[in-house]
């Protein structure tokens, strides 16, 4: 048998690239707006006549209580967009316009048709960012009805089995778990528990804590399985200019360092210069006069958390669309080269890299 289509049947057109672009843009703004998370709901949504960086894309702007999202209106190309409340830092309002900057340096500056709508959105918005009770965050609605009996989320990390990972608290381990820190008063910044030499008592790492900055005592971190090598961690001492000592702070190094070959590598993450200034304000670093078990010091001239991320948003900057390709804009992108962030992850890897070796190396 022969088949064939009847000559009855209708030719039907195929769609243009443009009327098949629009059909896409229309799909991309039903399923962007309306797919939502398990325990998300929508807050509200408003009409936008522009949003940057897209420049000059008209389109929906949708909050809901997990994320901010954005998709262009019909006849546009696909283009949108999601960015997680609790990523979210800043939002300031200016008349028609609101800016919205996340911590991932992502910017979003979106320009309603009249002012009581960018106010009704940036107050709505903002009341998002900030909650007095933390089950107002939207991690205690998104949740599985029946969570699975044999996991606990609040027991997964466990500190004794960690630690008992890293052979610390093993039978040959010689440490033992301290709770001094339970309350967080002894040192903020570190965590409530942790392991220190069964011969180091409460009381000198009380005095140890006193005797550093932002009281981050010495405290072990990790063990490497095979070379024995222990990674510490700790701010600088307070020696000062006068070379104050304190000796329970030598004592807890002694006792972490002694066993395993007594070698310590002191990596600095300052500049050598700074050091001295710190000196003059009362801090310092440690000295082989006082720690006798110093083989190396290593500054490697790492600039602050205030420096770093001044360079970063200064990158950010340069990585951001151009708004129009003018040749002042387009110059603009010849900062990359000058630009300080590549240089400073250079010496972070480079630390790394660094620490890793004598971790791998020496005992």
């Amino acid at each position: 048998p022969i088949c064939g289509s009847p000559q009855s049947t209708s030719q039907v057109r195929a769609p243009t690239a443009t009327e098949a672009r629009r059909r896409q843009a229309e799909k991309s703004l039903a399923l962007s707006l309306n797919s939502r998370l398990p325990g998300e709901t929508e807050l509200d949504r408003w009409s936008v006549v522009d949003i940057r960086p897209l420049n000059e894309v008209p389109g929906t702007l949708t909050l809901s209580t997990y994320q901010l999202s954005f998709a262009s209106e019909d006849g546009y190309d696909q283009l949108f967009f999601r960015i997680p409340i609790a990523v979210v830092f800043q939002v300031k309002t200016d008349k028609l316009k609101v800016t919205v900057v996340a911590k991932d340096e992502r910017k979003v500056v979106a320009e309603f048709s009249s002012t009581e709508d960018a106010r009704k959105f940036g107050d709505l918005l903002s009341e998002r960012l900030f909650w007095d009770d933390p089950r107002s965050c939207f991690a205690f609605s998104h949740a599985f009805p029946k969570p699975p009996p044999e996991k606990d989320g609040w027991n997964l990390f466990n500190p004794v089995d960690e630690y008992t990972r890293l052979q610390f608290l093993s039978a040959e381990g010689g440490y033992r778990m301290c709770t001094s820190n339970s309350d967080f008063t002894l040192c903020p910044s570190y965590p409530a528990f942790f392991v220190m030499p069964r011969a180091v008592t409460d009381d000198e790492i009380r005095a140890s804590s006193r005797f550093r900055k932002n009281q981050r005592f010495p405290v072990a971190c990790w063990r490497h399985p095979h070379t024995r090598s222990i990674l510490l961690r700790s701010s600088q001492p307070l020696v000062g200019v006068a070379g104050a000592r304190c000796a329970e702070d030598e004592s807890i190094i002694h006792a972490i360092i002694a066993p395993v070959g007594g070698k310590l590598h002191v990596f600095d993450a300052r500049r050598s210069r700074s050091v001295m200034w710190h000196k003059l304000g009362g801090a310092g670093t440690e000295g082989n006069s006082r720690y006798s078990l110093i083989s190396s010091v290593h500054y490697c001239d790492i600039r602050n958390m205030h420096h770093q991320r001044e360079s970063y948003q200064e990158f950010i900057e340069l990585c951001r669309p151009l708004a129009k390709k003018t040749l002042r804009n387009l110059r603009r992108l010849e900062g990359v080269r000058h630009a300080h962030w590549f240089g400073e992850m250079a010496k972070i890897i480079q630390t790394a890299i660094q620490i890793a070796t004598v971790l791998e190396r020496d005992p």
